[in-house]
């Protein structure tokens, strides 16, 4: 069962890679280097090495043992670096829609980086209990894990506190702060980022779930598609954004940055970001 659920994440992953590739070549390749470019390309192409080792490491014939110690730490380790590039690429977002506001941005910040020594911590103390022998039966395929702390599923409980952060942040956004006229990029920005943004909380919430309820045999049936998932959902929605502001673009021969975006609050006049 975790042999399909990985095959089928990276099938995902790879159609959604094709599926979008023409987007990605129109609207991100010519643009300028910066931060949020830099971090749709770490998102974007970090699991096109990770995804490989998962395979071997799921499906290999007669793999060392002492092998899967490396690769168990260096697969789960660019899964930890792709979730954060995605994190930032949602926080970014959140940072736009509050109008660049000091305060939330420090609070992203915190979060970011106490989410990241924190990731730090918990796989130093899980990877030296993952433990691995010869697989009883011929047959069965890829490292055998026979020990494994559960203190793994403290690192989804960091990743489901930041989403729950950005989820807030987007929803009460949304919520209080938006008026009856409203861009096509502010549309995306918030009802993309509110979607995207449970969907992952909800995947994080289903690892710690499967950690804590199921089996050792069953404790990383999740972990490769929330790898996956973060991946496509943060790229996506920054294809969305870049063909939001082409199309508007288009039609109105102007360009609307995302800092020059208005929102109008139901009790406040407009401010602008």
């Amino acid at each position: 069962m975790v042999n399909y659920v990985e095959v089928s994440a990276t099938a995902l992953f790879i159609f959604e890679y094709f599926l979008t590739l023409d987007d990605e070549i129109k609207f991100i390749w010519g643009a300028q280097w910066g931060i949020a470019k830099s971090l749709f390309v770490l998102a974007r192409y970090i699991p096109f090495l990770s995804l490989p080792l998962a395979m071997y490491y799921f499906l290999g014939t007669h793999v060392d043992p002492d092998a899967c110690n490396p690769i168990v730490e260096t697969v789960t380790t660019l899964y930890v670096l792709g979730i954060v590039f995605s994190e930032c690429i949602f926080s970014l977002r959140v940072y736009a829609i509050w109008n660049r506001s000091k305060y939330i941005g420090i609070l992203l910040i915190a979060i970011i980086t106490g989410g990241i020594v924190s990731l730090a911590v918990i796989l130093s103390l899980f990877f030296p209990t993952a433990h691995f022998v010869t697989p009883p039966l011929p047959t069965i395929s890829g490292c055998y894990k026979v020990t494994g702390s559960k203190v793994i599923l403290g690192a989804f409980v960091v990743i489901m506190v930041s989403e729950a952060v950005i989820l807030f942040l987007t929803a009460y956004r949304a919520h209080r702060h938006i008026g009856p006229i409203q861009s096509p990029l502010f549309i995306n920005l918030v009802r993309s980022g509110v979607f995207y943004c449970l969907v992952m909380f909800l995947f994080s919430l289903s690892n710690v779930l499967v950690i804590f309820i199921l089996p050792l045999q069953y404790s990383q049936l999740l972990e490769t598609f929330q790898a996956v998932l973060h991946a496509v959902l943060a790229t996506r929605m920054q294809l969305h954004l870049r063909k939001v502001d082409n199309m508007y673009l288009m039609r109105t021969s102007v360009t609307v940055p995302l800092s020059s975006i208005c929102y109008v609050t139901r009790d406040l006049p407009a401010t602008p970001m």
